[in-house]
């Protein structure tokens, strides 16, 4: 089900992620393709690396903070953004 172009993409955006990792929006199109394949191990992984490269904060954290909320509601990497104490 085009599983094998996805699989091909990734590697391809992978690649580009390790040659040039302050390019976020690589990052951002890996975490909609694990997010569209509920693959949540690499998401969580890769969502680590854009917090800590943005400090968590930014347009392209939040854009991975909301897809992580979908995958992973409960996970505190995500927080909340209505919770500010």
């Amino acid at each position: 089900m085009g599983y094998g172009r996805d699989s091909q993409a990734e590697e391809i955006l992978l690649d580009t992620k390790h040659k040039d990792p302050g390019r976020h929006a690589i990052h951002l199109k890996l975490l909609e393709m694990y997010l569209a394949h509920t693959d949540a191990k690499p998401f969580l992984a890769l969502a680590q690396e854009l917090r800590a490269a943005t400090g968590g904060v930014g347009a392209d954290w939040e854009k991975a903070a909301s897809m992580g909320r979908q995958l992973a509601p409960d996970n505190p990497l995500f927080g909340n953004p209505a919770s500010h104490g």
